[in-house]
């Protein structure tokens, strides 16, 4: 195999053309074999993750990036933020002692607002 010139071998990555590069970004995966199959992870119906936005002060997020900076330069550096707020989080429903689930009708009212929330696709 000859030698690629460096602009040809950006010529080659960045080809919106071929089957590589950008332009199999552009394309569809369904039978590519060389692109992994996202698939959700769940261990237990305890351990299902979802993804949710809230908010919170400005201090406490902060604190919160400086406890993940200290962690993954002191002891584990794949800590992340979702590991700090399950500790977080582990720590106060211990504190609280048993929590009661709140009644099926609220559930249901919770679900029917969030739906209705929902972007339309």
């Amino acid at each position: 195999m000859g030698k690629k010139s460096f602009k040809s071998a950006i010529n080659d990555k960045t080809s919106i053309m071929e089957k590589s590069g950008i332009g199999a970004l552009m394309t569809s995966t369904e039978n590519n074999p060389s692109v992994a199959k996202a698939s959700p992870v769940i261990l237990d119906s305890d351990s299902l993750e979802l993804r949710q936005s809230f908010i919170i002060k400005a201090d406490y997020f902060e604190k919160l990036r400086d406890y993940v900076y200290m962690v993954k330069t002191t002891s584990d550096p794949f800590f992340s933020q979702k590991d700090a707020l399950h500790l977080a989080l582990d720590l106060l429903f211990e504190k609280a002692g048993k929590i009661s689930s709140r009644p099926e009708r609220i559930k249901q009212m919770e679900n029917r607002r969030s739906n209705s929330l929902k972007r339309k696709k």
